[in-house]
């Protein structure tokens, strides 16, 4: 499966793979927070809402710029507002729709320098 945002909007694109032979993905839930059935059900689900991102906070950006090897950027964030996250990574040019990661786990997706 293949799905692509509009160009003018955030820039990504997901493609979903079968997973390798003893990998274990890593299971991601866009759920509200005051949400409590992950937790009866025990289903391991990664909240993405309840990772708290402020200004100060460590990121990390994997990239594969212009889909050259693997870089990475590591930077603080600046400014949180609404949905956007403003950090200070150094970042290359087509590295949108990379995941911007705070302690691993993915908070934002990169879209363009300032």
């Amino acid at each position: 499966a293949f799905c692509s945002s509009p160009p003018e909007e955030l820039d990504y694109s997901f493609v979903a793979c079968a997973s390798p032979s003893g990998v274990v993905p890593v299971p991601l839930a866009m759920r509200r927070a005051d949400d409590d059935a992950d937790e009866e059900r025990g289903d391991g689900l990664v909240c993405l809402e309840d990772v708290e991102v402020k200004a100060g906070d460590s990121i990390t950006i994997v990239q594969h710029p212009e889909g050259c090897e693997k870089s990475i950027a590591i930077g603080p964030v600046v400014r949180v507002q609404g949905s956007e996250v403003t950090y200070e990574a150094d970042t290359e040019a087509g590295s949108s729709g990379a995941p911007v990661l705070k302690d691993y786990v993915p908070v934002a997706l990169h879209h363009m320098a300032p």
